[in-house]
């Protein structure tokens, strides 16, 4: 079918590699649901400005701009990392996601879009959105109203489904379909079904920006580093840091 402005689906064949930044799918709402990948934040573990530029520093204090995220990092893990590298109270939260696990113009989801579905609702959660390869996504929880353990690598897995009569969804559906996760990669890894996190990486086995492509340990700021394999959507048993909550700036 067609959500506005993309034809659903756009991904024939899988399992395939989805894209590492930009749009994966459309929510329920015709809002853009990309992987859990920005850009990049700053241009160095120890760059300064006094102005803020393109791409943004994620930090400002005193009006000094600072802060550093490589592209290719989970928003999770960059936004944690910050509160471990940056002054106290610097780090610019409006970059991030707000409550509804989007930001930005235009308007996109990395992460768990709680205003579309009730968390805490019993039952499987509601469908949330499409993927491009037409496969559907539900918010985080199963029949049981607790999340599944057995998605795979994509973030998917297959069992039947509730109804969404707009798209012809009739309850008690099985098929594979996809589920928001509280950790990378929150909405979607690949295309799936894969059988293991090695068949996922075999998907991002080419070009510059693939798995295992370089060194593990990554330097975010002066004296803070951890490992992390950027570029890559293909995760195990991995969970983001803890971080320093402090007070925050919008400034």
């Amino acid at each position: 079918g067609t959500i506005s402005p993309a034809t659903i689906p756009s991904v024939f064949t899988v399992p395939a590699a989805a894209a590492l930044l930009g749009a994966v799918g459309y929510t329920t709402e015709e809002k853009l649901i990309y992987g859990p990948f920005e850009a990049g934040f700053g241009s160095g573990p120890t760059a300064t400005t006094t102005s803020d530029t393109r791409p943004p520093y994620p930090c400002v204090s005193g009006g000094t701009y600072s802060g550093y995220c490589p592209g290719g990092m989970d928003v999770g893990t960059c936004e944690a990392a910050l509160y471990n590298s940056c002054p106290s109270g610097s780090v610019r939260d409006e970059l991030f996601m707000d409550d509804c696990g989007g930001h930005a113009t235009p308007y996109h989801h990395h992460t768990d879009p709680v205003c579309l579905y009730d968390p805490a609702g019993t039952g499987h959660s509601a469908l949330v959105g499409v993927m491009n390869d037409g496969r559907v996504i539900f918010g985080r929880n199963e029949d049981t109203a607790t999340q599944p353990t057995n998605l795979d690598a994509c973030g998917g897995h297959t069992g039947s489904v509730p109804a969404y009569s707009d798209w012809g969804i009739v309850s008690g559906t099985i098929v594979y379909h996809y589920h928001v996760q509280t950790k990378p990669p929150y909405l979607l890894g690949c295309y799936g079904p894969v059988s293991s996190v090695a068949e996922c990486k075999t998907l991002y086995a080419s070009g510059t920006q693939k798995c295992d492509a370089a060194s593990a340990s990554v330097q975010i700021g002066a004296t803070y580093s951890l490992d992390y394999d950027l570029y890559c959507p293909c995760y195990e048993g991995y969970t983001v840091p803890e971080h320093n909550v402090t007070t925050t700036t919008t400034t």
